[in-house]
């Protein structure tokens, strides 16, 4: 079985005010300290990997805190997505295998990949690097490609774009069971309830 886990990576170091943000909303959540001028929120509500409320909580705040966000779900380490946030505003969105999910043919073709590298790379780190994100995101992933999981895909776009790599295969479960990732301890996350 892979790994399942949702977050929210905000290209900010204000870690305050997120953590104000997520207290005034209500929620339960994580937030990460700054690492490479981002911080890292992990939601604790049962939606937190849904892929709506993963959009909403992007759009929050990222508009919030007028910030680009770069909202992702991990399904069963078998599909990587991504909602791309800037001030509020959905950019771009991203799933790794969009014929994974059981739907129709009909249903199937219309879903599309997504994935605008040049947004990304403009957003995050500079344009010359849209080329490398765009291999990581068209790359082959399972038995025989070149990610095995999609935590691999995800860590390499996490390298790519220089962001908090707190956000690697990590959610509010791990988080809450202790499991730190990697240089990351205890005292690195606020908790807000």
């Amino acid at each position: 079985m892979g790994r399942f886990y949702a977050n929210l990576t905000l290209r900010t170091a204000d870690q305050a005010s997120v953590v104000q943000i997520a207290q005034s909303s209500g929620r339960t959540a994580r937030i990460s300290s700054a690492r490479n001028g981002s911080i890292v929120v992990f939601d604790g509500g049962e939606e937190s990997d849904d892929p709506e409320f993963v959009h909403a909580q992007a759009e929050l705040y990222s508009g919030s805190m007028d910030c680009e966000a770069l909202a992702v779900i991990n399904h069963d380490d078998s599909v990587l997505m991504y909602a791309f946030y800037e001030s509020g505003e959905l950019v771009d969105e991203y799933i790794s295998d969009p014929t994974h999910f059981d739907l129709d043919e009909d249903d199937a073709a219309m879903v599309e990949q997504g994935g605008d590298a040049r947004a990304l790379a403009r957003a995050f780190t500079k344009p010359a690097d849209a080329m490398k994100l765009e291999a990581i995101l068209r790359a082959d992933a399972g038995e025989g490609g070149v990610y095995t999981f999609e935590t691999e895909r995800h860590a390499a776009l996490v390298s790519a774009l220089a962001l908090n790599p707190a956000a690697i295969g990590t959610g509010f479960a791990e988080l809450e069971q202790q499991e730190f990732p990697a240089g990351f301890c205890g005292t690195d996350f606020v908790a807000v309830s």
